[in-house]
C-alpha cells in the first residue's frame, strides 16, 4: 500500500480531472480504496497511479471503456485484446488510406493526362439480387439489347418488383464475335418463372450515376477503370449498366410511371464496376 491521496490531490498527480476519476469508478474500472462515510471524501492509494497512467495509455490507442475493464481484469496482461484492437487500428489506417485515393482521384492526382476530367464514383457494396435473366451474343449495344429488355419484362409482368432493371456487360464491348450481354429484369425471390435467377452481388465496386443518352456509358466506364488504378484497384467481374429512369414501349406490361422517361435526356442510369485491391 502507498499513501492515500485525496481525490483532487490525486486527479492532479495523475494529469486527469476529477470528473475524469468518478467516471472511471462509474465504469468501475478504478475505485478509491477508501470513501469516507460521513463526508463521503474519496482517496486513492499512490500506487494506483500505475493504473490510471495505463487506462490513459489504452485510451490513447483507442480502446474502448468495455474493453479496458476487460483488460485490467484479464489474467494474461490482455494480450488478445490488444491484438484485436491492433487489427481494428490497422482496418482503420486501410480504410484512411483508401479514402485518400479517392479523394486524390476527385482532384486529379495522378491521371495520365492533366485534362482529363476527375471521376467522382462512389464506393460501395452490390447486394445479390434475384432477376429473370436474358443471355445473348449482340452486334451492338442498341436495338437488340433494348428488344431483350422488352421480351424480359413482359415474360417477368407477374412477378415484377419496382427495382431498377439491368444489364451484365460479360466481355468486352470491342469483341469482333460480339458483346455478351444479360438483361436483368428484378422479380419476386419467389417467382419460378423460367430464366430466374439470382445474380451475384460484389463486395466493393465503384458506381457513378449519370443523366442523359446511353452513348455516355463507354467514355465513363474508360474513366472509371482509370479511376480504379488511381486508388489502387483494378476491375473484377461483369460491368452493370442500371437503369434508374428509361424509355421501354410497355408492350403487354406496365411500368411504375418514375421509371419511365420519355425524352432520352431524362433518362438516369448508374454504372457499376466491381473492383478489388490491387497487390503492392
Amino acid at each position: 500500500m502507498g499513501t492515500r491521496l485525496r481525490i483532487g490531490e490525486f486527479a492532479r498527480i495523475a494529469k486527469v480531472t476529477i470528473r475524469t476519476l468518478r467516471h472511471y469508478e462509474d465504469e468501475e474500472l478504478l475505485r478509491p480504496v477508501y470513501i469516507r462515510n460521513n463526508s463521503r471524501y474519496r482517496y486513492y492509494d499512490t500506487a494506483q497511479l500505475l493504473t490510471i497512467q495505463r487506462i490513459g495509455a489504452l485510451r490513447d490507442i483507442g480502446m474502448s471503456i468495455a474493453d479496458i475493464r476487460r483488460l485490467l481484469r484479464s489474467t494474461d496482461q490482455g494480450a488478445e485484446l490488444l491484438h484485436a484492437q491492433r487489427a481494428r487500428l490497422r482496418n482503420s489506417i486501410l480504410l484512411e488510406v483508401a479514402r485518400l485515393r479517392r479523394l486524390d482521384a476527385m482532384l486529379g492526382e495522378g491521371a495520365d493526362f492533366p485534362d482529363q476530367r476527375p471521376v467522382c464514383a462512389r464506393v460501395r457494396s452490390i447486394p445479390p439480387s434475384v432477376a429473370l435473366c436474358r443471355r445473348a451474343t449482340v452486334p451492338h449495344l442498341g436495338e437488340a439489347v433494348s428488344e431483350l429488355f422488352e421480351s424480359a419484362e413482359c415474360a417477368a409482368k407477374l412477378d415484377r418488383i419496382d427495382e431498377s432493371p439491368f444489364l451484365l456487360l460479360h466481355g468486352d464491348r470491342e469483341s469482333p464475335g460480339g458483346i455478351d450481354v444479360e438483361v436483368c429484369v428484378p422479380v419476386d425471390a419467389r417467382s419460378r418463372l423460367p430464366g430466374v435467377r439470382e445474380v451475384e452481388g460484389a463486395a466493393v465496386a465503384g458506381c457513378l450515376v449519370y443523366r442523359g443518352e446511353y452513348s455516355q456509358s463507354e467514355l465513363l466506364f474508360d474513366a472509371m477503370h482509370r479511376w480504379a488504378g488511381q486508388i489502387g484497384a483494378t476491375a473484377r467481374g461483369p460491368h452493370r449498366e442500371v437503369y434508374h429512369r428509361f424509355g421501354a414501349d410497355e408492350h403487354g406490361y406496365r411500368l411504375p410511371g418514375h421509371r419511365i422517361a420519355n425524352n432520352s435526356t431524362d433518362f438516369v442510369t448508374e454504372l457499376q464496376m466491381p473492383v478489388v485491391p490491387v497487390s503492392r
